[in-house]
């Protein structure tokens, strides 16, 4: 049988290892995570991740809705383009 221990650390090792590969990108973008069938997020957000990758050099942006993802992106766009 798993212990409680191990249940909690797992995802957060999982969490960890995830941040680290999204930081070797240039600059990260982060929505919110949206569970599939899962009814419990285990206490990770993208608030998290996106700290988390910018504690490790990485520039990231974490943005709650699609709609501000859209204004980043046209904000970049049109700066690189004028």
């Amino acid at each position: 049988m798993f212990s409680s221990r191990i249940l909690i650390h797992v995802p957060r090792l999982c969490f960890r290892n995830f941040a680290e590969a999204l930081s070797l990108a240039d600059h990260v973008v982060l929505a919110d995570i949206y569970a599939a069938r899962e009814t419990d997020n285990l206490g990770i957000s993208s608030a998290d991740l996106q700290k988390l990758i910018a504690d490790l050099g990485t520039p990231c942006e974490y943005f709650p809705s699609f709609a501000e993802i859209e204004n980043f992106y046209s904000r970049i766009v049109h700066r690189v383009t004028c």
